[in-house]
């Protein structure tokens, strides 16, 4: 009985192994298969695409399994497996096969080689499944105006922007005491209400310029910019305009109504001439016919009452002609008023827009001196001196590594590499629109000729001073020294501004004498233009 037990169960251990090698083979291609879909499906997520080679700075994970024929599962190569940091020269050095060539290389090409590798260093039938992911990317290096500068990984396709944006964007504040953001939050709206008023000073000192000049239009400066965007530009200026062009129509009415004046005044002239000469013929009538009563009087002929009657009548119509001159007299006088009503009306609004636009060149300066000011503190609290984008222009500057050529300015889409070092600059555009120093034009002088004054009853300055006028200097970039008798030196004819003050300030003309009050027309040494309506100007120099 035992002998026949002994073949029975031989058979059944076989019929086990049987089982066990048929699992077994079942199992393995699967494995296989699977194997290394998992392990690069694990790293899908950071590996670099097929078309991109590893370099320098490259971190690798390697993992390495095999089957075990006696344990019937797959084991890992510990030995091998690990994390790598490709070298400077491009090689990683890995154990059994020793220093290997990665740089350069794709990651499925760098699979393939170490697996044959591996195989033909431990002389295998089957390869192992080698499995390589990359874990993180060499750096690339960020310095200049940026928040956060110093290195990050180069993953592949990344931008110079996407860099500049690693890097934190543009610095803000520094330090980050709750005092110091406080102060620059309050320097930073001070300054962008700075540059509104500094907007409007701009455009409102065209409009004098335009009404000084008497243009048709106002000519605004190029490069007129908005803290709050075009439209708040195109509102400001569009309300100015609509001003100076008011401003046009009501002068311009005004003259026309003295003009109207000016004709009645000049109908009523030749009316009352007409009637004059009508009234000669009868004076000269009621002579005649009193010579005659008087002759016939001594003839005896002719009584006194009549001689009385007579000389009643011629006085009547001397008194007719009396009144006459009277009124022609008048109306020349309102004439003369009109004409120089029209040039008081033009020269006053050429002389109200000088003294605004001195005031506003003067506001100008102010208002330029504490931008800087502004700006300065802002920036050096770490913040942004503008508040409009465009003003602020960002550079970017590359350094390929290993580029002989050295730094290059590139575009934000520029893909960054391994190695390269980015360099941002963040600076004012050519042409920041609230830096713009608009030159502010000097006001053309307020010109009324002798003749033209004397026309409107005033005085003519060259006739009553006996002399004429002493010539203006030329400008230039001497300074200005007195003469040696001590008097003030001849200063340009374009710096002058009449203002309605009847003052002269320190003795400014070029031969006159420091005169605190009125002052005589031989006392100007420039051109009849310092008098309106007889009224002596103050003239004051425009820096």
């Amino acid at each position: 009985m035992p002998k026949q037990v002994q073949p029975l169960r031989l058979f059944q251990a076989i019929s086990r192994q049987c089982i066990v090698l048929a699992t077994f083979f079942c199992a393995i291609p699967p494995l296989l298969a699977a194997g290394p879909a998992l392990t690069q499906e694990a790293g899908a997520a950071i590996a670099a695409p097929a078309d991109d080679v590893l370099g320098s700075g490259d971190m690798l994970e390697l993992r390495v399994v095999s089957w075990s024929e006696e344990a019937l599962e797959y084991r890992a190569w510990d030995a091998v497996s690990g994390e790598y940091r490709i070298r400077e020269d491009g090689r990683i050095a890995l154990p059994l096969v020793g220093r290997f060539e990665a740089g350069g290389k794709a990651l499925s090409q760098l699979i393939d080689e170490v697996t044959f590798a591996l195989q033909e260093r431990t002389k295998m039938v089957e390869p192992p499944s080698v499995a390589i992911e990359v874990l993180e990317y060499g750096p690339f290096f960020v310095l200049g105006d940026v928040a956060q500068p110093g290195q990050y990984e180069a993953a592949p396709g990344r931008t110079v922007y996407q860099a500049f944006a690693l890097a934190g964007g543009a610095p803000r504040v520094a330090g980050g005491a709750d005092a110091n953001i406080r102060a620059l939050m309050t320097d930073s709206g001070n300054l962008s209400q700075l540059r509104r008023e500094l907007t409007r000073a701009e455009v409102k000192a065209a409009r004098y310029r335009a009404q000084l000049a008497d243009e048709e239009d106002i000519a605004f400066p190029d490069g007129l910019a908005h803290p709050d965007g075009a439209g708040a530009l195109a509102a400001l200026i569009a309300g100015e305009r609509a001003l100076y062009h008011s401003e046009r129509e009501a002068r311009a009415l005004e003259v026309e109504n003295l003009e109207e004046l000016k004709s009645l005044l000049r109908t009523e002239i030749e009316m009352l001439q007409s009637k004059q000469d009508g009234l000669a013929t009868q004076i000269d009538l009621a002579r005649e016919n009193l010579a005659n009563i008087e002759s016939l009087r001594e003839s005896g002929l002719a009584r006194s009452v009549q001689i009385r009657d007579a000389q009643e009548a011629l006085f009547e119509v001397e008194s007719q002609e009396i009144d006459l001159e009277t009124g022609i007299f008048r109306a020349r006088q309102r004439l003369k008023e009109a004409d120089r009503d029209i040039l008081a009306l033009k020269s006053r609004y050429q002389v109200e827009a000088a003294r605004e636009l001195q005031t506003v060149n003067g506001t100008l300066e102010e208002l330029r001196l504490r931008r800087s000011m502004l700006a300065g503190l802002v920036e050096a609290a770490g913040g942004e001196a503008t508040t409009d984008l465009d003003s602020v222009e960002t550079l970017y500057f590359l350094t390929r590594a290993g580029d002989a050529a050295g730094e290059r300015p590139v575009m934000p889409d520029t893909v960054i590499g391994r190695g390269d070092v980015l360099r941002v600059e963040r600076l004012l555009s050519g042409r920041d629109p609230f830096a713009m120093e608009t030159a502010a034009a000097e006001p053309a002088p307020v010109v009324l000729p002798g003749a033209a004054m004397a026309e409107a009853g005033g005085t003519d300055l060259a006739e009553a001073g006996g002399a004429e006028p002493a010539p203006a200097a030329a400008p230039g970039p001497e300074p200005l020294a007195a003469s040696e008798a001590g008097t003030p030196p001849a200063l340009p004819q374009e710096i002058w501004e009449v203002m309605l003050d009847g003052r002269v300030e320190e003795g400014l003309f070029g031969t006159g004498e420091a005169l605190p009050g009125r002052f005589s027309p031989d006392s100007l040494a420039l051109a009849p233009d310092a008098y309106v309506e007889g009224v002596p100007l103050d003239t004051r120099a425009m820096e």
